[in-house]
């Protein structure tokens, strides 16, 4: 069963400071195009609301921008500025572009701040700060008084130096009238507990950083991971009273992503489920509904690799259905979540019982996705569904369908994303031409694949000999030599099966089960079903 990444990671893109400073050498930016076409609905509404309560005569400058953008299905700067000259003048359009911007991002400010606890108190220690200025203290201390309440009911442990630093100010303009010195000293010893606090939940969200990339950083092949670091950084976890369900919560996640990686899945598993019984025993399944959606679906990757199929099948059906819960839909770009995570363990579900029959109706409905969400769903998972599908087809004999998905991948100019699945990509590749009976186009094939291989820096056992056999079957005439071949294939796929390092490799495509099919002049799915009902 191949185990997609399903993790969601950002990274720093570094450029040479000469292209960023050379205005020159870059083209015009996309990005308010992008911004624009980023909006939901609901945004859209809401921003034509706050324009139209700025209109100058019939309408402002922005917004006749923004229809303008809005109509373009790819960004063209130079028609933009021809549209615009009809209406508006060209020397302006570089301010009115930018002023667009702005109010863009201001409204989507205001848009999401009914909804986010931490802007609606940031905002309201701005009042307080504001209401300090003008002289208004009682007025002040009311609103501070309420802060307090909220950041400690949400845990907003964030904004705790904010609250002090105006609560400082407030004794400091009030002259500490009727603030004593047991009181002063209670206040900074609030302060010093709740920073050191903040402090430890920063080093806990440092370490679960790190074993992300730690695990990205394997899946992808972009480097060399240290898998035993992994110890390291769990007992690196500060110990602190786990008071708060946010401690807790946090803990939870870095210690189920490091058993993970290590392979203790049932551990894993136990820890996300813990995870999401808290937060549904506390009745905070809003206040914390992007990580409960992203354990969910960590917990169904937990119950797959570890068979637990009837789980998945129900985890599957709530995933899908939080579509429709009111508290989930804050969540950005949720549709294209479900869809993207929904899928990968659809189809990991599916080739986990060997249901091969599937892949044509997954197929078209996962193109259909694709094409919905098309320029939304990063490189990597792309490539991950059509290697799943690819695989699916040729467990289904279908192996044009399944050389059509793999050319997808193979033809990636930017091989560099998810370099294993890129690796075994090219040997299911060489696996659908042999079943296929391509055995002319093999010979250029099987050289061009051992020459990928050679630049790789990490390589499994199982791909060295899936290509070292490839090499030597593609030029046999002779029926019992080929036997011969597979049966030496086989017995050394069950060698390399029982070696921790190699068990991965088998995820992507199981290359004994493939032999044995030969060996047995049986289809594929037929020995595969046969494998896994023990």
């Amino acid at each position: 069963m191949f185990q997609a990444n399903l993790s969601k990671f950002s990274y720093n893109l570094l450029l040479f400071s000469v292209l960023i400073n050379n205005k020159s050498l870059r083209g015009p930016s996309t990005e308010l195009f992008d911004l624009v076409q980023s909006l939901t609905g609901p945004e859209r509404r809401f921003f034509q609301l706050q324009a139209h309560r700025h209109v100058v005569g019939e309408a402002n400058n922005y917004w006749l921008l923004y229809t303008l953008v809005s109509d373009q299905d790819a960004y063209d700067e130079q028609s933009l500025k021809e549209q615009w000259a009809k209406y508006g003048n060209p020397n302006h359009f570089a301010v009115i572009k930018q002023q667009l911007y702005q109010q863009l991002l201001h409204s989507l400010h205001l848009f999401h701040s009914v909804t986010n606890k931490v802007q609606q108190v940031t905002i309201a220690l701005h009042q307080a700060d504001i209401l300090l200025s003008k002289g208004l203290y009682q007025q002040a201390e009311k609103l501070l008084k309420k802060q307090n309440k909220l950041i400690e009911q949400s845990e907003l442990l964030e904004l705790w130096p904010e609250y002090y630093r105006i609560m400082r100010k407030l004794n400091s303009k009030q002259y500490y009238k009727g603030i004593s010195q047991q009181e002063l000293e209670a206040l900074q010893q609030n302060e010093s507990e709740v920073l050191t606090e903040t402090h430890q939940v920063a080093k806990i969200a440092h370490v679960t950083e790190q074993l992300a990339q730690l695990h990205y950083s394997k899946v992808s092949g972009r480097s060399v991971s240290d898998l035993s670091a992994v110890d390291g950084l769990l007992a690196s976890l500060p110990e602190i009273e786990a008071h708060r369900l946010r401690t807790k919560l946090d803990v939870l996640q870095a210690k189920a992503t490091g058993n993970f990686m290590k392979g203790n899945t049932q551990e894993a598993y136990s820890y996300n489920t813990e995870f999401l019984k808290l937060v549904e025993q506390n009745g905070a399944i809003e206040q914390y509904a992007e990580r409960y959606f992203s354990v969910l679906n960590n917990v169904l990757v937990d119950s797959q690799v570890l068979g637990y199929q009837q789980q998945v099948v129900d985890g599957l059906k709530k995933l899908r259905g939080l579509e429709s819960e009111p508290v989930f839909k804050k969540i950005a770009m949720l549709p294209l979540n479900i869809f993207r995570l929904g899928y990968q363990l659809e189809l990991n579900l599916t080739l986990s019982v060997g249901n091969f029959e599937a892949v044509s109706k997954l197929a078209a409905e996962v193109d259909a996705g694709l094409k919905k969400f098309e320029g939304q769903i990063v490189a990597h998972n792309v490539v991950t569904f059509q290697y799943l599908l690819a695989y699916l087809f040729v467990g289904n004999q279908q192996y044009q369908s399944a050389l059509d998905r793999l050319a997808i991948i193979i033809n990636d100019t930017d091989d560099s994303v998810v370099q294993e699945i890129q690796g075994f990509a090219r040997l299911l590749n060489l696996v659908a031409h042999y079943e296929a009976g391509h055995y002319r186009l093999l010979e250029s094939m099987i050289e061009s694949v051992y020459r990928y291989q050679k630049q790789r820096q990490q390589l499994y056992e199982v791909e060295r000999q899936v290509l070292s056999f490839l090499r030597k079957v593609n030029f046999v005439e002779e029926r019992h030599i080929r036997e011969a071949l597979f049966r030496a294939l086989y017995s050394r796929m069950e060698d390399l099966r029982k070696i921790p390092s190699e068990a991965r490799a088998f995820n992507y495509f199981d290359f004994g089960i493939w032999a044995q099919a030969h060996l047995k002049r049986q289809p594929l799915a037929t020995v595969f079903r046969s494998r896994i009902a023990g």
